[in-house]
């Protein structure tokens, strides 16, 4: 998928800074084998992380396996991916919604990094990461994102949709430093947890 920055302006071209890969596996067994083989080497570029779903809002038929109900997870940093598969005639009302709750999300206390993502069959997506799932949640009560649940509720923009909470059981390189919100090493190492039995890697 193609990474861009998060923008407050709807109708701005954004500005794009490579390509993100996000696949899931059954276990982390299986995710640990591809980790071992060539491929991974050509994948696994830049940053990427181990991650465990352990909160699912809506639904996406790629990823049947999403829980249904809030796991336990440990305190500490948390990823948040959003996935929409945008309606045509939905498109300019969905990205002068977006650009509000971008705004937003560019001045959250809490937020380490953040991507805008683009890819095929009117795929868009969002990657966030947060210094803990508190200050995730003030940014979702923000007006910004609020207002956009509360459009996508009364006219949905999506075919499908689905937001998922991850916690970070490990991750490896660099994050693109126009995207990164924080500077400290730190506020990104991840609370060892125990792990749900699902992996999820990003890259």
């Amino acid at each position: 998928m193609l990474m861009a920055e998060l923008s407050p302006h709807a109708f701005r071209p954004p500005r794009i800074h490579g390509l993100a890969w996000i696949a899931t596996w059954s276990d982390s067994d299986a995710l640990d084998e591809f980790l071992a083989g060539e491929n991974a080497e050509q994948v696994c570029v830049g940053w990427w992380a181990r991650l465990s779903p352990v909160r699912t809002a809506g639904t996406w038929s790629a990823y049947p396996d999403l829980p249904d109900r809030e796991l336990p997870a440990g305190e500490g940093p948390v990823a948040a991916l959003t996935l929409g598969r945008l309606k045509p005639t939905r498109i300019p009302a969905f990205l002068r919604t977006s650009a509000r709750a971008e705004a937003d999300a560019l001045t959250a206390p809490g937020l380490t990094f953040a991507a805008a993502l683009a890819g095929p069959q009117r795929t868009v997506a969002t990657f966030s990461l947060w210094q803990d799932r508190t200050s995730m949640r003030a940014y979702v009560e923000r007006n910004g994102h609020h207002n956009a649940m509360r459009n996508q509720a009364a006219r949905p923009f999506h075919t499908e949709s689905a937001f998922i909470r991850y916690q970070i059981l490990d991750q490896h390189g660099q994050l693109p430093t126009k995207l990164t919100r924080h500077t400290d090493p730190q506020a990104l190492v991840p609370v060892p947890a125990p792990v749900t039995g699902r992996a999820r890697a990003v890259a």
